[in-house]
């Protein structure tokens, strides 16, 4: 798994770099806003239990791994859990994602997106 991970932040690094040093200068009028998804998905992974969430390799209802796992039942409360099954992301953790991109902590510039997108009505 780290070298899928490396591979991620590696691609992340170069479209952020390309952003900021190609695209921003060759369009000045138009206004970029970078989201480091990687990062968001990783910080609730670390800090899952500081979070309010059980276990991030606790899935609530079955595994999406090489031989798939589902029982068809449901965990007692999916909103503890990040997975439903290893691979798609729970409503709540799916929440908590979205507020921190909204919020801006994971984007550059660090600004929620209802300051980053103004709107212009041209006459």
């Amino acid at each position: 798994m780290k070298s899928h991970n490396e591979v991620a932040q590696e691609f992340n690094k170069q479209l952020k770099d390309r952003i900021m040093s190609q695209l921003r200068v060759q369009l000045p009028q138009a206004v970029f806003t970078y989201v480091d998804v990687y990062a968001v998905k990783y910080a609730l992974i670390s800090n899952a239990k500081t979070q309010g969430f059980v276990d991030p390799m606790n899935f609530c209802c079955g595994s999406c791994m090489k031989e798939p796992l589902v029982n068809g039942t449901v965990c007692d409360h999916p909103s503890l859990h990040i997975s439903w099954d290893g691979t798609h992301y729970s409503e709540a953790a799916n929440f908590w994602v979205a507020s921190h991109i909204l919020n801006g902590s994971f984007s550059d510039p660090p600004l929620p997106i209802h300051k980053a997108c103004q709107f212009v009505i041209i006459p």
